[in-house]
């Protein structure tokens, strides 16, 4: 990613480390100017009246000077202060729920009073990426990172999906795509997991959008904790029992189970 942000130094400097005035930024490490691409910035913290930069395959970066003036030169829409001596860079965050997760599998601590505007940042960071035309890019990195992560889920014989919320410009959600699918999912919904993955589930699955499922599943994307549902699904024609949970942000995992046969029992009984 590029970004515009006010550096020094002269043009033969920064061509020798490969960087432009456009993606760095100017820090004087043992009396030598370096210009640190701001891609690379996982986070920054001060320890011991050090601020350290931690950056990607890299070691750390150590020098005096203050994390304010650090904050100063980094692009708002990037990079988040979470805490009075921690930055995070949107980019490196995985989730965040008690604590900040990080691609790494570092964790972070915040300060709860920058909640609320560390998970409004991240979305909008989130939605930007989605609208900026790095869609292809960006699915290609989450399909590759859930199929690493839940590969312990493929041979599940209770079918489990991870769904990722699609938001519009207004912040409300609109659809739902499938980031990963175990087999025994795309044995439930009856299709290929190569037709379930990646896709939108209300342009290949349905004609006709159900707001309150929607809203079901963006509560727990973006709020976090468990909750599950029966809905009855059109395109199977089964009644089925959704247990939801946030394993990341903006993203709802879901355990399916088929209860048309227990619905049908109960219905017998009753009458």
């Amino acid at each position: 990613m590029k970004f515009t942000i006010a550096i020094w130094g002269n043009d033969e400097d920064r061509k020798e480390q490969g960087v432009t005035r456009m993606d760095a930024i100017e820090l004087t490490v043992d009396r030598q100017k370096r210009y640190i691409p701001v891609d690379r910035i996982r986070y920054i913290r001060i320890d011991d009246k050090l601020c350290n930069f931690y950056l990607k395959n890299e070691p750390p970066i150590q020098i005096f000077i203050s994390i304010t003036e650090v904050e100063r030169k980094l692009p708002p829409e990037e990079f988040v202060r979470v805490s009075r001596n921690l930055i995070v860079a949107y980019a490196a965050i995985q989730s965040i729920r008690d604590t900040i997760q990080l691609f790494n599998h570092e964790e972070l601590n915040y300060s709860v009073r920058r909640k609320t505007d560390l998970l409004k940042g991240y979305r909008s960071y989130i939605e930007r990426v989605l609208l900026a035309g790095k869609v292809d890019e960006y699915e290609e990195i989450e399909t590759n990172r859930f199929k690493k992560d839940y590969k312990c889920f493929d041979t599940m014989p209770v079918p489990f999906a991870i769904i990722e919320l699609v938001v519009n410009a207004d912040h409300q959600s609109t659809d739902f795509i499938f980031r990963y699918a175990n087999k025994a999912l795309s044995v439930l919904e009856n299709v290929t997991l190569e037709e379930i993955l990646d896709h939108s589930f209300y342009k290949e699955f349905s004609t006709q959008a159900d707001s309150e499922r929607l809203e079901f599943y963006e509560d727990i994307a973006f709020h976090g904790g468990y909750k599950e549902k029966i809905i009855y699904s059109r395109g199977i024609e089964k009644m089925l029992r959704v247990q939801c949970f946030q394993p990341y942000y903006g993203y709802c995992g879901c355990i399916l189970t088929d209860i048309s046969g227990e619905m049908d029992a109960e219905s017998h009984l009753q009458r």
